[in-house]
């Protein structure tokens, strides 16, 4: 997609794409939206869109355009519904993340992660889900997958992740993954 075919406007102003390289979407917790309501039908892209549509209408009122000028990256945050969790909830909550990957670098997935722990104000995510990057027409590999994979069984041993999880992935490639990992699988979600 070109630089042009990409133009929201704030007011009178555009923002200006062409110098971002990451634009960040902090849904908050999706789990306490009611307008958001996932059906049994509904894909993970269909669920990631809906995320993003509200996050930008909750956002795009308290953009300043001037200061997005130059920057490299871009948080998009849903503040309604951002929350820290209290030490005394904590102990009572068993926090699962799901994360919809864009891309299949590991340093990008640790600091999805990291970014979490700090905006919910813990140390430790119970589950943490992964959605894999859509491939289109290409077929997702085991190869794919290790990398990623690797870098959360590395966090499950410095014990800031407990469990791992993953989404959408058919029973051969769920199979390939589970008798690969040296980390189980707890839980396969759609």
């Amino acid at each position: 997609m070109a630089d042009s075919d990409v133009n929201i406007e704030v007011g009178n102003s555009k923002i200006p794409f062409e110098n971002i390289s990451n634009l960040v979407f902090h849904t908050g917790n999706i789990a306490n939206w009611n307008r958001l309501r996932r059906q049994a039908a509904q894909s993970p892209d269909e669920e990631l869109v809906e995320s993003i549509k509200a996050t930008l209408s909750s956002w795009l009122p308290t953009v300043n355009v001037e200061e997005l000028a130059g920057k490299e990256t871009v948080t998009a945050c849903n503040r309604a519904y951002i929350q820290k969790i209290e030490d005394s909830e904590r102990k009572q909550l068993k926090l699962s993340v799901k994360l919809f990957l864009t891309n299949w670098d590991p340093s990008v997935l640790k600091e999805a992660v990291s970014r979490t722990l700090c905006d919910l104000g813990v140390s430790q995510i119970d589950v943490l889900i992964i959605a894999f990057p859509d491939l289109g027409d290409e077929e997702l590999t085991l190869e794919m997958m290790q990398p990623l994979w690797r870098a959360m069984e590395e966090m499950v041993e410095n014990k800031i992740l407990l469990f791992l999880g993953v989404s959408d992935l058919c029973k051969t490639k769920l199979e390939e993954l589970f008798n690969w990992a040296k980390v189980n699988i707890l839980c396969s979600a759609c």
